[in-house]
């Protein structure tokens, strides 16, 4: 992916010439996070609209404005713009209502075309949810599970691996035993595969798992391993629409240890501005599947419309 820069490995030897592989990973880490965060981070070096399309741009910086205030990121809002200009024609590059039709056009083309690549016409679906503390993931999968059993007669069963929090456990059981879904708790890879095998005949497994500091490498080697245990069809990285920039760098850069295909936004009626959504897909290259908009099971919880998110992404409609 163009925007995840990978660092070449660096070899650290301790005063005896011996090679230090502790120091050397921790390093790297380090490394990695900086430079991610200087990449996405500093302003664009030497990018003026005004010179870039040497055209009459009032129009066009009119609408990258709008991007940038919605918390598009800059290389993407210059993509965008770049994109709009090879597309339109003539007096249409001076005229703001086209050049916004035409970028909503490519922010959905952008969502939809990450969605066709990831799309899943499997019977049977094995999904794990993984992410940082405080994003909602529990809340998130008790909905869903009730979506699926619910409004659409599906076989569902619930799996957490999330020990850490006796809250958490009970939450899930309580969701669980009111929609009539059975939940396995498992601690081991081992429990996680006989898990899996006890729900051989259900349509829908649902896997929740702990919140964490992307930062805490340990516990993300540890789900990794246990998220390997079973063949999984979807693992979805579940972020806040309220984390800012940096930081949400910072987690994609961390969780990309685990190898997801999907994501959700949760808490978008915490926020006015989307731009992190679009951000998130390009850095990933995930399909953006699902939002939540508020706390309630199991309503608040949609499908990405990439249309709808075009719009709210350019402050024309509030969800």
């Amino acid at each position: 992916n163009e925007y995840l820069t990978k660092v070449d490995d660096t070899k650290i030897y301790d005063k005896r010439g011996n090679k230090n592989d502790g120091i050397e990973e921790l390093k790297q880490e380090m490394h990695e996070i900086k430079n991610m965060i200087s990449n996405f981070s500093n302003p664009l070096d030497s990018v003026d609209c005004n010179k870039s399309f040497n055209l009459n741009t009032k129009a066009l910086n009119r609408v990258y404005s709008i991007l940038i205030d919605n918390g598009v990121q800059q290389r993407i809002a210059v993509e965008l713009i770049e994109k709009t200009v090879e597309n339109l024609k003539g007096s249409e590059i001076k005229d703001e209502a086209m050049i916004k039709k035409a970028i909503k056009k490519e922010i959905a083309n952008r969502i939809k075309g990450n969605f066709s690549r990831t799309k899943n016409n499997s019977d049977k679906r094995t999904i794990a949810f993984i992410g940082p503390t405080g994003v909602g993931k529990t809340t998130s999968i008790a909905k869903l599970a009730a979506r699926y059993s619910l409004y659409k007669n599906k076989k569902v069963g619930l799996i957490t691996t999330d020990t850490y929090r006796v809250a958490a456990v009970e939450q899930l059981k309580t969701y669980s035993e009111i929609m009539g879904i059975p939940l396995q708790v498992v601690y081991t890879p081992y429990e996680m595969e006989e898990s899996f095998l006890t729900y051989k005949d259900l349509d829908i497994i649902l896997i929740d798992t702990a919140g964490m500091s992307s930062r805490n490498k340990m516990h993300l080697k540890e789900l990794k391993n246990m998220l390997e245990a079973v063949p999984l069809t979807d693992t979805f990285l579940v972020l806040s629409a309220t984390t800012k920039e940096k930081d949400l760098i910072e987690i994609i850069s961390n969780y990309s240890l685990i190898e997801t295909n999907r994501l959700m936004f949760t808490k978008l009626d915490e926020t006015s501005t989307y731009g992190c959504l679009l951000n998130a897909v390009c850095y990933t290259d995930n399909a953006l599947s699902y939002v939540t908009t508020g706390q309630s099971v199991p309503e608040d919880i949609e499908e990405v419309n990439p249309d709808r998110l075009a719009s709210l992404i350019l402050g024309e409609c509030e969800w």
